[in-house]
């Protein structure tokens, strides 16, 4: 329970530092304050010029705390770095911290209302604030910040901040991985105990540490930091929840003379879950199907139009069958795309070197670099969605061409489309390059399932099928937007090998295809019917695998 007196108590041991680098928001969140008629410890403002910092101090004068100031800081790290540098010279003297700002996000109209969304959560009215200082009452809450704002709740991700965050938090002695779970307050607004967030304050961030401001929307110490925070609060022994979305109307009771209880607190504030040491939810899957990624992506900067292969792999000792057959017909189609498009190769099961990316120039005939997903150049490029680039956002645009060569190729380029689509409004399509009925490798299963729904997209899949008496398969229980069947057609190195060698006779002889995880019990019955063979053709050859005990 929280009374009048315990929420004046918690106000008073409370600093606000408040970015503002836009005033009429500043003003707009002093107003706020004063409405809710709070009598806080300190209220500490920050802007960047002499002109913003006579608007703010005039209209904060009239009923402020006493100890209240506007301070001249660089235009360096957003709200971060001033938050941390000037607010760090404060808190000292107080215990909790409410963190503020002039939050724009002019390169999105869709977040024009995002900063009222956060200030509202955080202040709202006298009966949240009573809720939230009766939660902070638990000695192990550390850091309470907004339910996401329905625009941006399903864009968290690392983007291009895994390597600054995780060299940050290794400062502070915070080991993580890319597959921890990533949950931090969008928007960076929030309370929080100074405690939690010790381990910040302490590193000793300088302006200089920042990077100049040049509208970045991703890929700085401020994003590293915002998305570092609850690690850190958890680090400390704290834990942190998430606030419910404010009303939609002023109805709520703004009286505080209601007692508070746990079931009013737990209305509002939603628990956390552990972050470090744990997996993302997507691990266990990812563990079990390893073929599927949830791949991010961007939007990049290349206009020119680009033709993706999707493929599994380039190792050279790799490069048979099927990938083989994939190299082959990307080529054909490279070629008979306009001059001028660009050809990117795209590795999802495979990591890529040096071989690899001569496979490819041998392959399709053009000079390719080797480069990061989220690198996004005008030229002909490899890249590879394994190992550390996983976590990695590929760059994709509006004029990009897909062709996947196998069903986990298909899964992700149909999921790459659909993003293409969001943006652009294109209907474009896939062109899926079919070997084989791919859900028959499979028991029914998981993969099983996943294999087949490759073959549920009719309006945006070109099929090219790899023979015809797969093609009729494919025509009795499948619908595409086009199909065209790829004839058989002897490998070019077989071929080459034919050549040059006379051959006067044909031998018969039996090949044994075995795969190494197949199970001994067909191994046994390939053995009694090739024995029986060998008996009533006296002569037979017959080839096994290497390695395989006949």
């Amino acid at each position: 329970m929280i009374s009048q007196e315990a929420l004046a108590d918690f106000l008073s041991r409370t600093v606000v530092v408040i970015h503002g680098f836009y005033v009429r928001e500043a003003l707009a969140i002093i107003d706020l304050i004063d409405a809710v008629d709070l009598t806080l410890g300190c209220v500490l403002v920050t802007t960047d010029t002499e002109e913003k910092q006579r608007s703010i101090t005039s209209r904060l004068s009239r009923n402020a705390p006493q100890q209240s100031s506007v301070v001249l800081c660089p235009n360096r790290g957003r709200d971060i770095g001033p938050f941390l540098i000037e607010g760090g010279r404060v808190i000292e003297d107080y215990e909790f911290i409410l963190h503020l700002h002039t939050k724009r996000s002019p390169h999105n109209d869709l977040h024009k209302d995002w900063s009222r969304y956060l200030w509202n959560s955080l202040l709202g009215n006298r009966r949240r604030l009573s809720t939230l200082a009766a939660a902070f009452q638990s000695p192990v809450l550390g850091l309470v910040y907004p339910e996401h704002h329905p625009t941006v709740a399903g864009l968290r991700n690392w983007g291009f901040d895994f390597h600054k965050t995780r060299s940050l938090l290794n400062r502070m002695g915070i080991e993580i991985t890319a597959e921890e779970l990533l949950e931090f307050p969008t928007g960076s607004m929030f309370w929080s105990r100074i405690d939690a967030l010790h381990p910040l304050f302490a590193v000793g961030l300088e302006y200089a540490d920042f990077e100049p401001e040049s509208g970045q929307v991703d890929g700085t110490l401020a994003h590293a930091i915002e998305r570092s925070l609850l690690y850190i609060v958890e680090s400390s022994g704290y834990s942190f929840a998430k606030l419910e979305a404010p009303c939609a109307t002023a109805s709520e009771d703004d009286s505080i003379d209601d007692m508070f209880d746990g079931k009013q607190i737990a209305r509002t504030l939603r628990s956390s879950i552990r972050l470090l040491g744990s997996r993302a939810s997507g691990s266990e899957f990812r563990r079990r199907i390893d073929e599927v990624d949830p791949v991010d992506v961007r939007f990049g900067d290349v206009t020119t139009k680009r033709f993706n292969v999707l493929i599994p792999t380039l190792k050279p000792e790799k490069t048979f069958g099927g990938i083989a057959s994939a190299l082959r017909v990307a080529a054909e189609l490279f070629q008979e795309l306009p001059a001028g498009t660009l050809c990117r190769l795209i590795v999802t099961s495979d990591d890529v070197d040096r071989s690899s990316v001569n496979e490819a120039i041998q392959a399709l005939g053009v000079d390719f670099s080797l480069v990061r997903p989220s690198e996004d150049i005008e030229a002909n490029t490899v890249v590879t969605l394994k190992g550390s680039a996983d976590w990695e956002p590929l760059c994709i645009s509006t004029n990009d061409l897909w062709f996947a060569t196998a069903w986990w190729t298909a899964h992700l380029g149909f999921r790459l489309l659909a993003r293409q689509r969001e943006v652009g409004g294109l209907a474009g399509s896939l062109v899926y390059l079919i070997q084989d009925f791919e859900p028959g490798f499979y028991n029914w299963s998981d993969k099983y399932a996943l294999a087949e729904s490759t073959y549920h997209h009719p309006e945006s899949t070109v099929a090219i099928i790899n023979s015809e008496e797969l093609a009729n398969f494919f025509a009795e229980r499948y619908k595409f937007r086009h199909a065209s069947v790829l004839p058989y057609s002897v490998n070019d190195r077989i071929a080459d090998a034919m050549s040059s060698q006379s051959i006067t006779e044909r031998r018969k002889q039996v090949l044994v295809l075995w795969s190494t995880g197949g199970r001994s019990e067909c191994l046994c019955q390939c053995r009694r019917g090739a024995a029986s063979v060998a008996g009533e053709k006296p002569g037979l050859r017959i080839g096994i695998p290497r390695g395989v005990r006949w």
